[in-house]
């Protein structure tokens, strides 16, 4: 699977992975926070800034905060879905683009 999701700054986004993957890799091209997750529908509420942790604050979304930066989750290794339980897979991926910085998300995976 790869997909590429052209992001507007200040946007929020339900990137689905069109099936289930095993193994996720995230690309950045711009400043965004995202999430994989797995659901048996695709969510059609999309996340918000309210995402972004503030002083103290603690977020379940993972910061790729600079173009190039990228990050693999292997589900076989344990991750979790949107509700925290353990799953095996994702098939889709939440994500805020933040203010100022649209561009391009790379999403690989088997």
């Amino acid at each position: 699977m790869q997909k590429t999701l052209n992001m507007a700054a200040g946007t929020g986004y339900v990137l689905d992975l069109g099936g289930d993957v095993t193994y996720l890799e995230l690309t950045t091209r711009a400043d965004c926070w995202v999430k994989p997750a797995w659901a048996e529908t695709i969510p059609t509420v999309v996340p918000t800034a309210a995402v972004i942790p503030g002083a103290g604050q603690i977020s379940d979304y993972l910061h790729l905060a600079t173009a190039g930066d990228s990050q693999d989750w292997d589900a076989g290794k344990g991750g979790s879905n949107s509700s925290g339980a353990p799953t095996l897979k994702f098939n889709h991926v939440l994500v805020w683009s933040v203010v100022g910085a649209g561009g391009e998300l790379s999403a690989a995976g088997v």
